[in-house]
């Protein structure tokens, strides 16, 4: 009996991991590029964000919280205008979905790092018109401000192109983050799964 409950208590625990699977338009049946994620953190079932499109006056600024804890983290500046923002994805198509690959503890988080991978997320698609943007935002948005979280896998469409986009922080050395961004060649399906998949 207590192999058999130990069994299924192991059974029974929650995973905690991200999938994402990412497909370019040559690779569908209808020719749509597609990013399919699964989450498997049940605290996020049936949640979904919106964040609507706004013209912003100089030196407006925006509260960032923490995307796990809802913890205040800070504020940081608004561009003159933000796009709208449905879970993952804008208004223009651009879509990004995330899954955690940990990596160095010594580059997570960091004194006065304002964006988790969350905020990170919904920040960069209030600004981003392609895949591409997408890329360069997220560079631009962790020099400025940091990068609180450990290591993460983006998948990016902008409904043309599939980029897939590995990142660290810089733990105690810096704002900033270091990253590869890599695109899915058309024709082609990519997935990852709580683990950085560019090696070259």
């Amino acid at each position: 009996f207590l192999l058999l409950a130990t069994t299924c208590s192991f059974l029974i625990v929650p995973s905690l991991a991200c999938s994402n699977v990412l497909i370019t338009g040559s690779a569908a049946t209808d020719g749509n590029t597609m990013i399919g994620d699964n989450d498997d953190t049940a605290k996020r079932f049936g949640g979904v964000t919106h964040f609507a499109a706004g013209e912003w006056p100089v030196g407006s600024t925006r509260a960032i919280y923490d995307f796990e804890t809802a913890v205040y983290s800070g504020e940081i500046d608004q561009p003159a205008k933000t796009l709208n923002v449905m879970g993952g994805a804008n208004e223009l198509g651009v879509v990004i979905a995330e899954s955690t690959f940990g990596g160095l503890a010594e580059l997570a988080g960091g004194e006065g790092k304002l964006l988790d991978y969350g905020s990170l997320i919904t920040t960069t698609l209030q600004r981003a018109t392609s895949a591409r943007h997408a890329i360069s935002t997220i560079e631009e948005l962790t020099n400025k401000y940091g990068y609180s979280s450990s290591g993460e896998s983006f998948s990016i469409t902008d409904g043309s192109e599939v980029w897939h986009m590995d990142l660290v922080g810089r733990g105690q050395w810096g704002l900033g983050a270091l990253f590869v961004a890599m695109r899915v060649p058309d024709g082609y399906i990519s997935a990852h799964a709580n683990q950085a998949r560019i090696t070259q």
